[in-house]
């Protein structure tokens, strides 16, 4: 029993060195961080590896020493003196834990007998030092849900450096050509293009942080600009599929599509469903001479697609889906279906994307910190700034067809 005890003893000494030695690491590492963070620094993502495998290790130290403890109360339970006899148990657990702090434990008789019992009294936040508090696991953060961005991936990406990108666009096709009799005039065919300039546009937000909040959470840097890379990728898409053509925005792929219609010659009485529509707008595109490669629809829109059923007062089977199947991609017209929040509801656009519209990539998004902005200085706060620079051809615009799935042509 003595030597168990001794070695306990002993191991319970190891263990609360390691774990100073631990936490006097972490402090160090934090002030190392808050020194780059305040001269604008950006955190490395392997300091932050680091310093999470740290707290960690120091964890899992922390939770062995509270162990050794436990073990040691274990065994003093056992242990039986005469009512002179020196309780040892007692004098070596106080020593190595807390000294003179003997208001942490508690002792008491039983018959003419002694035992000892380890008992936690209030912790403050100074118990940290000493082990005995078990430190909290600390896990990743949980951030809000973020929308799926998937309108860039259909286009061609064209990487540029210029302030704009312009291009020829032709206009006019009048096509003359046909056999000519020996000695008569040939005809003249027409063409024409026209000049067309794609803008280089700035999207950009900021966001606010206290040095404080970054001192006690370093984390919080790397998550803030994880935040503001997708808002930015959210109002590029945005802008893409829906930008006006103004000053300052984007003149994007619904503001330059083709309007959708029954193409003469094809009887519209079939034309009901939104599923039909779909095909028609294909058709227009086809006889563009293009070839179309996607739909994008809201994600309501595709569910209601979904549920659209053979003789749905008779309890007929679905017509494009199998709710006990995997099908994989959705497709209208064996082309993708591209789920997109950022498109209106009951709305669409067929398009041969990656043929008719090019995405000048001028900057890709960068992310810079900065304690000089505004009173940052004055108020102890750093402006974190998240901006890319891109522009939008839409080449051809036959090339995309857009309207209502519901209602007349």
């Amino acid at each position: 029993m003595s030597n168990e005890l001794e070695e306990l003893t002993r191991g319970l000494k190891e263990t609360r060195a390691d774990l100073t030695k631990q936490q006097n690491s972490l402090k160090e590492a934090h002030r190392e961080v808050m020194d780059k963070l305040e001269k604008g620094a950006k955190l490395d993502p392997e300091v932050q590896k680091n310093i999470d495998e740290a707290i960690a290790k120091a964890n899992d130290t922390a939770t062995a020493l509270t162990d050794i403890a436990q073990k040691m109360d274990d065994l003093n339970k056992s242990v039986k003196a005469g009512p002179t006899g020196p309780l040892t148990v007692r004098g070596e657990i106080i020593k190595s834990l807390e000294g003179d702090s003997k208001d942490r434990y508690e002792s008491f008789k039983k018959g003419d007998s002694r035992s000892l019992r380890l008992v936690l009294k209030e912790i403050t936040s100074a118990d940290v030092s000493t082990g005995v508090k078990r430190e909290p696991h600390i896990d990743s953060l949980v951030s809000l849900e973020r929308q799926p961005l998937r309108i860039r991936n259909l286009l061609t990406i064209v990487p540029v450096q210029t302030d704009a990108v312009k291009y020829g666009k032709q206009t006019l096709r009048d096509n003359k050509a046909k056999i000519v009799a020996e000695g008569d005039s040939k005809p003249y065919s027409d063409y024409k293009w026209e000049d067309a300039t794609a803008n280089i546009e700035v999207v950009a937000h900021l966001a606010k942080l206290t040095l404080q909040a970054l001192a006690d959470a370093p984390r919080l840097a790397a998550e803030v600009e994880s935040e503001m890379r997708f808002g930015l990728a959210l109002a590029e898409e945005a802008e893409i599929l829906n930008g006006d053509g103004t000053t300052g925005h984007l003149s994007g792929l619904m503001h330059n599509a083709t309007a959708y219609a029954v193409p003469a010659g094809m009887d519209s009485t079939d034309v009901l469903t939104p599923i039909d529509r779909l095909r028609v707008a294909m058709l227009q595109i086809h006889l563009a001479y293009a070839v179309p490669d996607a739909h994008v629809l809201n994600p309501i829109n595709v569910a209601e697609i979904d549920l659209l059923r053979r003789d749905p007062d008779q309890g007929g089977g679905y017509l494009f889906s199998r709710p006990d199947g995997d099908t994989g991609v959705a497709r209208a017209w064996r082309l993708p279906i591209v789920e997109s929040p950022s498109m209106v509801v009951n709305e669409f656009l067929t398009g041969a994307f990656k043929y008719s519209a090019h995405l000048y990539a001028r900057q890709g998004a960068t992310v810079a910190i900065s304690t000089e902005n505004d009173d940052d200085f004055e108020t102890n706060k750093a402006t974190m700034r998240c901006e890319s620079r891109i522009g939008l051809g839409v080449r051809r615009p036959y090339g995309l067809v857009t309207g209502a799935l519901k209602g007349g042509s």
